[in-house]
Protein backbone atom coordinates (compact mmCIF):
# COMPACT_ATOMS: atom_id res chain seq x y z
CA UNK A 1 0.00 0.00 0.00
CA UNK A 2 2.52 2.02 0.89
CA UNK A 3 5.04 1.73 -2.43
CA UNK A 4 1.07 1.95 -4.62
CA UNK A 5 0.98 5.55 -2.24
CA UNK A 6 4.53 6.78 -3.22
CA UNK A 7 4.09 5.38 -7.16
CA UNK A 8 1.10 7.65 -7.23
CA UNK A 9 2.77 10.76 -5.27
CA UNK A 10 5.50 10.52 -7.99
CA UNK A 11 3.35 10.53 -10.87
CA UNK A 12 1.44 13.40 -9.13
CA UNK A 13 4.50 15.55 -9.58
CA UNK A 14 4.67 15.37 -13.57
CA UNK A 15 2.15 17.41 -13.38
CA UNK A 16 3.04 20.03 -10.86
CA UNK A 17 4.84 23.28 -10.87
CA UNK A 18 8.86 22.45 -10.50
CA UNK A 19 9.06 24.69 -7.34
CA UNK A 20 6.39 22.46 -5.90
CA UNK A 21 7.60 19.62 -7.13
CA UNK A 22 11.41 19.75 -5.67
CA UNK A 23 9.52 20.92 -2.11
CA UNK A 24 6.80 18.36 -1.88
CA UNK A 25 10.05 15.71 -2.80
CA UNK A 26 11.75 16.98 0.07
CA UNK A 27 8.91 16.47 2.26
CA UNK A 28 8.68 13.00 1.52
CA UNK A 29 12.50 12.32 1.90
CA UNK A 30 11.81 13.61 5.38
CA UNK A 31 9.04 11.71 6.10
CA UNK A 32 10.41 8.88 5.17
CA UNK A 33 14.20 9.25 7.11
CA UNK A 34 12.01 10.00 10.13
CA UNK A 35 10.50 7.18 9.96
CA UNK A 36 13.44 4.96 10.23
CA UNK A 37 14.79 7.47 12.76
CA UNK A 38 16.94 9.47 11.06
CA UNK A 39 16.99 13.30 11.07
CA UNK A 40 17.44 15.24 7.87
CA UNK A 41 17.78 18.97 7.93
CA UNK A 42 15.43 19.96 4.92
CA UNK A 43 16.77 23.85 4.72
CA UNK A 44 20.33 23.18 5.43
CA UNK A 45 22.54 21.38 8.15
CA UNK A 46 22.50 21.89 11.62
CA UNK A 47 26.03 23.17 12.52
CA UNK A 48 27.46 22.66 15.87
CA UNK A 49 30.87 24.48 17.16
CA UNK A 50 33.65 21.77 17.04
CA UNK A 51 37.66 21.65 17.98
CA UNK A 52 39.46 20.13 15.17
CA UNK A 53 40.16 23.27 13.32
CA UNK A 54 43.19 24.73 14.50
CA UNK A 55 44.86 23.41 17.81
CA UNK A 56 48.02 24.23 19.27
CA UNK A 57 47.78 22.51 22.40
CA UNK A 58 50.11 20.16 22.72
CA UNK A 59 53.46 21.81 22.59
CA UNK A 60 56.68 20.13 24.13
CA UNK A 61 56.89 22.53 26.94
CA UNK A 62 55.60 25.66 27.75
CA UNK A 63 56.60 29.46 29.12
CA UNK A 64 54.87 31.95 30.19
CA UNK A 65 55.03 35.74 29.07
CA UNK A 66 54.08 39.19 30.08
CA UNK A 67 51.60 40.96 28.24
CA UNK A 68 51.29 44.35 27.22
CA UNK A 69 48.30 46.76 28.01
CA UNK A 70 48.56 47.53 23.78
CA UNK A 71 46.39 45.55 22.05
CA UNK A 72 48.13 45.33 18.98
CA UNK A 73 50.91 44.21 21.01
CA UNK A 74 49.61 41.08 21.70
CA UNK A 75 48.79 38.44 18.89
CA UNK A 76 48.98 35.04 17.44
CA UNK A 77 49.12 35.37 13.47
CA UNK A 78 47.31 32.60 11.75
CA UNK A 79 47.37 31.05 8.30
CA UNK A 80 44.86 30.98 5.49
CA UNK A 81 42.47 27.99 5.94
CA UNK A 82 41.93 27.00 2.46
CA UNK A 83 38.48 28.30 2.68
CA UNK A 84 36.30 30.64 4.77
CA UNK A 85 36.24 29.72 8.32
CA UNK A 86 33.08 30.64 11.27
CA UNK A 87 35.37 31.05 14.69
CA UNK A 88 33.17 30.05 17.59
CA UNK A 89 34.89 29.84 20.33
CA UNK A 90 39.17 30.31 21.49
CA UNK A 91 41.16 28.64 23.53
CA UNK A 92 44.34 29.79 25.60
CA UNK A 93 46.10 29.63 28.37
CA UNK A 94 46.52 32.30 30.51
CA UNK A 95 48.08 32.94 34.26
CA UNK A 96 48.83 36.39 36.37
CA UNK A 97 52.38 37.22 37.30
CA UNK A 98 53.22 35.85 41.03
CA UNK A 99 52.74 38.84 43.45
CA UNK A 100 50.65 40.75 41.47
CA UNK A 101 47.10 40.52 40.48
CA UNK A 102 44.84 39.11 38.04
CA UNK A 103 42.52 41.19 35.80
CA UNK A 104 39.99 40.56 32.90
CA UNK A 105 41.27 39.49 29.39
CA UNK A 106 39.26 39.19 26.08
CA UNK A 107 40.04 38.74 22.40
CA UNK A 108 39.39 40.05 19.03
CA UNK A 109 39.74 38.63 15.12
CA UNK A 110 41.29 40.88 13.29
CA UNK A 111 42.94 40.57 9.23
CA UNK A 112 46.72 40.53 9.33
CA UNK A 113 46.96 44.43 8.86
CA UNK A 114 44.61 44.93 12.00
CA UNK A 115 42.09 47.46 9.86
CA UNK A 116 38.90 44.80 10.00
CA UNK A 117 37.85 43.13 12.87
CA UNK A 118 35.30 39.86 12.36
CA UNK A 119 32.78 39.13 14.43
CA UNK A 120 32.43 40.77 17.98
CA UNK A 121 34.63 41.03 20.91
CA UNK A 122 34.94 37.87 22.04
CA UNK A 123 33.48 37.21 26.19
CA UNK A 124 35.08 38.54 28.90
CA UNK A 125 37.69 36.31 31.10
CA UNK A 126 38.73 36.86 34.39
CA UNK A 127 42.35 35.45 34.67
CA UNK A 128 42.68 34.56 38.80
CA UNK A 129 45.15 32.03 38.67
CA UNK A 130 48.78 32.80 39.74
CA UNK A 131 51.24 31.84 37.11
CA UNK A 132 49.61 28.42 36.82
CA UNK A 133 48.24 26.95 33.73
CA UNK A 134 44.86 27.27 33.21
CA UNK A 135 43.10 27.13 29.70
CA UNK A 136 40.05 29.72 29.52
CA UNK A 137 37.52 29.60 26.70
CA UNK A 138 36.37 32.76 25.35
CA UNK A 139 32.99 32.96 23.06
CA UNK A 140 31.44 35.48 21.08
CA UNK A 141 28.46 37.09 20.39
CA UNK A 142 28.73 37.72 17.11
CA UNK A 143 31.22 35.02 15.75
CA UNK A 144 33.74 35.68 13.57
CA UNK A 145 33.43 35.23 10.21
CA UNK A 146 36.63 34.86 8.62
CA UNK A 147 37.52 34.93 4.51
CA UNK A 148 40.45 32.72 3.04
CA UNK A 149 43.01 35.22 4.83
CA UNK A 150 46.13 35.06 7.30
CA UNK A 151 44.39 36.56 10.19
CA UNK A 152 45.27 37.83 13.49
CA UNK A 153 43.93 36.98 17.50
CA UNK A 154 44.74 39.58 19.47
CA UNK A 155 44.83 39.60 23.35
CA UNK A 156 43.13 42.42 24.71
CA UNK A 157 44.16 43.26 28.58
CA UNK A 158 41.80 45.15 30.72
CA UNK A 159 43.77 45.40 34.03
CA UNK A 160 46.03 43.42 35.85
CA UNK A 161 49.63 41.87 35.22
CA UNK A 162 48.83 39.05 33.09
CA UNK A 163 50.79 36.47 31.64
CA UNK A 164 49.78 34.21 28.41
CA UNK A 165 51.67 30.41 27.76
CA UNK A 166 53.72 29.90 24.52
CA UNK A 167 55.61 27.03 23.51
CA UNK A 168 58.81 26.84 24.67
CA UNK A 169 61.17 25.17 22.31
CA UNK A 170 59.80 24.56 19.63
CA UNK A 171 56.45 26.09 17.37
CA UNK A 172 53.66 24.04 16.93
CA UNK A 173 51.97 26.09 14.33
CA UNK A 174 53.35 26.21 10.70
CA UNK A 175 56.76 27.24 11.12
CA UNK A 176 58.30 31.04 11.61
CA UNK A 177 56.48 32.78 9.40
CA UNK A 178 52.86 32.91 12.02
CA UNK A 179 54.80 32.87 15.22
CA UNK A 180 53.55 35.37 18.11
CA UNK A 181 54.38 38.84 18.99
CA UNK A 182 54.15 39.31 22.58
CA UNK A 183 54.59 43.13 24.39
CA UNK A 184 55.51 43.84 20.89
CA UNK A 185 58.39 41.34 20.89
CA UNK A 186 58.03 38.99 17.67
CA UNK A 187 59.03 35.55 19.30
CA UNK A 188 59.89 32.06 17.46
CA UNK A 189 57.29 30.23 19.54
CA UNK A 190 53.34 30.17 19.34
CA UNK A 191 50.79 31.24 22.20
CA UNK A 192 49.02 28.11 23.28
CA UNK A 193 45.78 28.01 21.42
CA UNK A 194 42.82 26.05 20.12
CA UNK A 195 40.43 27.45 17.55
CA UNK A 196 37.19 25.83 17.54
CA UNK A 197 34.72 26.52 13.99
CA UNK A 198 31.48 25.85 13.04
CA UNK A 199 30.97 22.81 11.03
Amino acid sequence: MKRLFSLIFLISLLFTPCAYAIDSALILLAAADAHAGVVMHVLGAELTCTDNAIDCSEPTSRSSWSLSSTPNQNYQEIEAQGAEITICQIDMTLCFTTGQTGGDLHLEVWNEGDTTQYGSDSSSETINNENTQVEYNFTFATNPVVPNVDFHIILVEEGGALRVWATSVETCYDGTDYEARIANNLLDRDIIFTIHTMQ
